[in-house]
């Protein structure tokens, strides 16, 4: 049996000023789910995930992020049976993803056998002294490779960033000659929360702020990021992973006074993955 429910789970860190307003955002999704126009894009994401998986075997991408977290709907629903890899950014992966991937593979135990986490220890910058932690990724990501093939599913959306949209524009979602398969490609974020009514989701999303932060902001893969600082991430941050918060800050200091080494660096395979 699960620790617990979708539900605990998501109430896991918010106030009940923000489980209200959740709650209230959840019956818009509701209305969106059944609409004409997610039903074409839930189709859509569908036929390309089913397209890129019929060519050479490669893996699945997860971060526990919303948009992750839909695809893997789109995977348990499915007969693909590729790895599913996430890539674990030390010290500051957020502690929650582990409740998730618990819960997830908690319900739906087949994933088990081929669940993988890539944990790489970030170093930090030369020249700011911030942890590097696209270095960081880029390493996860290159023995994810190795290990599994070139050729991987990945839940980015063209909504997320200008330079995602462009490659969604240019490149498309992905068949089975590419390298990347995008299938959310162009989901819209109601897209995404509207799917995952039905399946478990990081408890990250409700915290709001008290309705003060909008949900499609929040980021759950990484703490102590500097992307979206001007948005009020620091606030966030501090007001729901105040303790996390402190536990990277000090040993970051750690880190500056004795950085870690290269083997300290190097990406660690971690199978099978353990509550």
């Amino acid at each position: 049996m699960p620790a617990m429910t979708r539900d605990e789970l998501l109430r896991l860190r918010c106030t009940e000023q923000d489980w209200t307003i959740w709650q209230s955002r959840a019956r818009v999704d509701a209305i969106w789910a059944g609409s004409a126009v997610h039903a074409r894009r839930l189709a859509q994401a569908r036929a390309a995930f089913a397209d890129f998986v019929s060519g050479p075997r490669g893996y699945i991408g997860i971060s526990w992020g919303k948009d992750s977290t839909a695809l893997l709907s789109l995977v348990v629903e499915s007969d693909c049976d590729w790895p599913l890899v996430h890539v674990i950014i030390e010290p500051v992966a957020n502690p929650d993803c582990d409740k998730l991937r618990d819960l997830w593979l908690a319900l739906y135990p087949d994933l088990r056998a081929r669940y993988y986490e890539i944990r790489v220890r970030c170093q930090t910058k030369e020249r700011t002294g911030r942890y590097d932690t696209n270095a960081a990724y880029r390493a996860g990501f290159a023995a994810a490779a190795r290990r599994f093939g070139k050729r991987y599913v990945s839940g980015i959306r063209a909504e997320e960033a200008g330079i995602r949209k462009r490659v969604v524009k240019h490149l498309g979602l992905g068949d089975e000659d590419a390298n990347t398969g995008r299938p959310l490609g162009w989901w819209r974020s109601e897209d995404v929360f509207a799917r995952l009514l039905g399946f478990p989701l990081h408890p990250s999303y409700p915290c709001s702020l008290n309705g003060g932060y909008e949900r499609g902001r929040v980021r759950v893969n990484n703490l102590w990021g500097l992307y979206g600082e001007e948005h009020g991430r620091q606030e966030w941050e501090s007001r729901y992973y105040g303790q996390t918060i402190r536990a990277i800050e000090r040993q970051h200091r750690a880190d500056l006074e004795t950085p870690p080494t290269f083997n300290d660096c190097v990406p660690r395979l971690v199978y099978p993955v353990t509550a």
